[in-house]
């Protein structure tokens, strides 16, 4: 327990940071990030080999003050990207949409 406490602490800095060289400006079918910043990179977890994937995406309004979210979930079969593109992010797929036409997440 102390290990995922410790490593979402990690991460939570390590966003809040926002390392331009993991700054996404575009994807495929989204466009270009001009209203708020979104990155995507791995940290190292401490005295392992091991790494773990993220992304931040920025506040869409007032993003200096805005409070940072750390959404994680899992288990087989269910990645964080699913929460990422159906439920959190600026962005999101109607389920079942097999041409991943991407909506602007109200």
């Amino acid at each position: 327990m102390r290990t995922v406490f410790a490593s979402a602490c990690i991460l939570a800095v390590f966003v809040a940071a926002a390392p331009e060289a993991e700054k996404v400006t575009s994807l495929p079918g989204m466009g270009n990030f001009d209203k708020f910043g979104l990155y995507s990179g791995y940290i190292a977890l401490p005295n392992t080999s091991k790494t773990i994937h993220y992304v931040f995406a920025e506040a869409q309004t007032n993003s200096a003050d805005a409070p940072v979210m750390i959404w994680t979930n899992g288990g087989p079969g269910c990645s964080s990207m699913l929460g990422f593109t159906q439920e959190n992010g600026p962005f999101f797929v109607e389920s079942g949409d097999t041409k991943a036409n991407w909506h602007e997440n109200p």
